[in-house]
């Protein structure tokens, strides 16, 4: 990064990807009237139980994967949690579907304009064109968060970004409610379509954070010079959630120096074991973890990503065929129609009698659902059926698993992803099907990576 860009005061990490932050953060006291507050520069800090998190009551497995984050040209090895079947990388930062990780980051990220080193600084698709995030706010939004979320959009609308309430855009942000315990969480960066912000548990500073994931943001404390700066107190932090205190390297992915006051921060509590610090500045007199609102390096790093007005917009690709056009090596217009020498007979009566009627066709009987409990070659298995989807976990030799499958329109064929977690971790793909629609058994091949048939048969009988 070269000496302007240092100069430059933003010290958030870009992420191309998904992201979830979760439960609730600490956040001043509701305003009635007045301007939302400038820059803050203050030194309060998070209560140390309110670290953000997604779902942090749930069961967690570990997972990994070599994928492609952020701005990084090259893979690295990314551990996540796996959460009720989805990935969550630092706590509160979604993936998406566990199974399709390895799918969805396994190649490069597009780029659509200026890459410095592995940094997309601009024109990046990532990023929201103009700077403009569009938003929607659901009706399970209770009264008193709307008017925090009210709070962070004015708080927000101060940088070189702007939320504003949807207009048929076909990228944007719902503000929803899951209900207690869900949490706070959001994708990172604009994914395509919509993508929720789940603020059950946040505070208004809470969602600030969670706004500026959503505009591509990642943890501050997850710089690649965080060492520098801060002391990761290891034994302090359950094993379950050490995966959450990555650093994640690359060239690139820092903007400006370091920022303890930054909103991106953790708190110095973050998932602590005891009650006692997990993260300590080196700086006796810094404070970390604060949600009152944005710092002047946040203000900054934000002018470095959106000062340009973000990503362009992608024209819309336009449907083609699957296949060139037909062509012929021989002129078919004005060519004479052939006659014949003998005109043709007429009949004063039909020749024949009318066809009967077709008979009505048979009503299809509805397909058996998949919903149930199998016995199967790599385990029991649980499946759950929804609109086109059918999901299962199973334990394949005591590791837990999960399967992910589309089906076909004819509800028979089955096109899956499938992964395992820790003590045997792995990820692949299966091609299933079932003999018909009244048959709730399915069976097919399954591979590891890309491969659907290298592992062997996966066979799975109802009980």
């Amino acid at each position: 990064m070269n000496e302007s860009l240092r100069s430059l005061s933003g010290a958030l990490g870009l992420l191309l990807s998904v992201v979830g932050c979760s439960q609730g953060s600490s956040s001043a006291p509701a305003r009635t009237a007045g301007p939302p507050p400038g820059t803050w520069s203050g030194v309060s800090q998070a209560a140390p139980q309110q670290t953000e998190a997604y779902r942090p009551a749930a069961p967690r497995y570990f997972g990994s994967a070599f994928i492609y984050l952020a701005n990084n040209v090259s893979r690295q090895l990314v551990g996540f949690d796996v959460v009720d079947g989805w990935a969550v990388m630092e706590g509160d930062m979604m993936l998406g579907p566990a199974t399709l990780v390895p799918f969805r980051y396994g190649t490069p990220p597009r780029t659509t304009g200026e890459i410095k080193g592995a940094m997309g600084l601009q024109n990046r698709s990532d990023l929201w064109p103009r700077g403009e995030i569009p938003y929607v706010i659901d009706a399970s939004v209770p009264p008193a968060t709307v008017e925090g979320i009210g709070w962070a959009v004015s708080h927000v609308n101060t940088t070189q970004l702007r939320l504003r309430p949807r207009a048929g855009d076909a990228d944007y942000v719902v503000f929803r409610n899951s209900g207690e315990g869900s949490g706070c969480s959001s994708y990172v960066g604009r994914i395509g379509g919509s993508q929720e912000i789940q603020v059950a548990d946040c505070g208004r500073g809470s969602i600030v954070h969670e706004i500026l994931h959503a505009a591509g943001f990642f943890h501050e404390q997850s710089r690649s010079d965080r060492d520098q700066y801060v002391t990761i107190v290891w034994d302090e932090i359950p094993s379950q959630y050490r995966s959450d205190f990555e650093q994640r390297g690359g060239a690139g992915q820092d903007i400006g120096p370091y920022d303890y006051q930054s909103i991106m921060h953790y708190a110095p509590h973050a998932f602590s074991r005891s009650g006692r610090p997990t993260i300590v500045p080196r700086d006796p007199n810094a404070r970390i973890g604060q949600r009152e609102g944005l710092s002047q390096l946040d203000r900054s790093a934000i002018q470095v990503l959106y000062g340009a007005g973000g990503a362009p917009e992608l024209p819309t690709p336009q449907p083609s065929l699957p296949f060139p056009g037909t062509t012929f090596p021989f002129p078919t217009a004005g060519l004479p129609l052939p006659s014949l020498p003998f005109p043709l007979p007429t009949f004063p009566f039909p020749t024949t009698q009318p066809p009967a009627p077709p008979a009505p066709p048979p009503v299809p009987s509805a397909p058996v659902s998949f919903t149930g409990t199998y016995s199967s070659t790599r385990g029991p298995m649980q499946c759950s059926e929804n609109a086109s989807m059918v999901a299962c976990s199973f334990q394949d030799g005591g590791a837990p698993g999960r399967l992910d499958c589309v089906k076909d329109a004819g509800s028979v064929q089955l096109s899956c992803t499938w992964m395992t977690f820790f003590p045997r971790a792995g990820a692949g793909r299966a091609s299933l099907r079932r003999s018909s629609t009244a048959d709730p058994n399915f069976a097919g091949t399954w591979g590891n990576l890309q491969n659907e048939t290298d592992g062997g048969r996966w066979e799975a009988t109802r009980q």
